[in-house]
């Protein structure tokens, strides 16, 4: 369907934020991209999107295509049903599924409220019903949860089930979207790198979280911090002598931190660094 050939991509005489990309998409098949923030992952599927040019490379096929951005603009007088049904004349596809969409992606206020005016949430929802608004060949997501609650991420799952059955590709970077059923891909963008995870996996947000004892003087002994590296899904990363630093996926950030504070650690860093 879509074969990208020693993709690589760089902004003026900076750094080369992809390297030497290959990938194929293919019908029915999901795709996943996954990668710390700044990694490349948002440049790579712009250009599989057709929205960016790489600066080096080959494209090969040409199939209709979904995309929805990181950012969905959302500015504009018109409702969200006014949008859609103004995107379907565009594409030339009929506007009998647009209130569909809406209903199904649960739209609150979409057939009166300005996109200027709607919340982050029903904005993506506006977002993604305008991608699967055609019935692409090829979807892409740029992640496609970003601020939807639990309900809303099952009803993109399903879309998204709905889609690879007609015969769709879907290409995603999504810390919720972790796993698919069968015909599915996991890839990991790391140094601008694109390298194929032997399965598909758990790549929800992962956060290192750097301690220190409140009395430490010199070498921090990790097996005192034995107490956080025991819980699930804890990681211990390598780091100074005088601190230890833990990986820990996103759900278990705040148990963590709470413990740490209350058996006397110091917090000395707390950030995202990806799946």
């Amino acid at each position: 369907m879509l074969e990208l050939q020693g993709i690589a991509k760089r902004y003026g005489r900076g750094d080369w934020v992809l390297r030497d990309v290959d990938l194929t998409l293919s019908a029915g098949v999901a795709t996943t991209i996954a990668g710390h923030n700044g990694a490349g992952k948002s440049t790579l599927l712009r250009i599989i999107a057709g929205v960016a040019r790489p600066s080096r490379g080959r494209i090969v096929g040409r199939p209709r295509i979904g995309y929805l951005p990181d950012r969905f603009p959302a500015a504009g007088r018109m409702t969200a049903t006014e949008y859609l049904r103004h995107m379907a004349a565009i594409r030339g596809v009929s506007t009998a599924g647009v209130g569909q969409l809406l209903d199904r992606l649960w739209v609150l206020g979409a057939p009166a409220a300005r996109m200027g005016e709607l919340s982050k949430g029903n904005t993506q929802k506006v977002g993604l019903a305008q991608a699967f608004l055609a019935k692409p060949e090829l979807l892409v997501l740029d992640e496609p949860c970003s601020g939807l609650d639990a309900s809303s991420r099952s009803t993109v799952a399903e879309l998204i089930t709905e889609a690879r059955s007609n015969g769709a590709a879907v290409v995603c970077t999504d810390h919720v979207i972790d796993r698919f059923d069968g015909g599915s891909l996991g890839y990991q963008l790391i140094d601008g790198k694109l390298s194929r995870q032997e399965s598909t996996v758990d790549i929800s947000p992962v956060v290192l979280i750097r301690l220190a004892p409140a009395s430490s003087a010199g070498v921090v002994d990790v097996s005192a911090a034995s107490a956080f590296t025991d819980l699930p899904g804890v990681r211990v990363d390598r780091g100074a002598a005088d601190d230890v630093r833990l990986l820990v996926p996103m759900e278990g950030r705040d148990a963590l931190l709470r413990n740490a504070l209350r058996a006397g650690w110091s917090v000395l860093e707390v950030r995202e660094v990806g799946g």
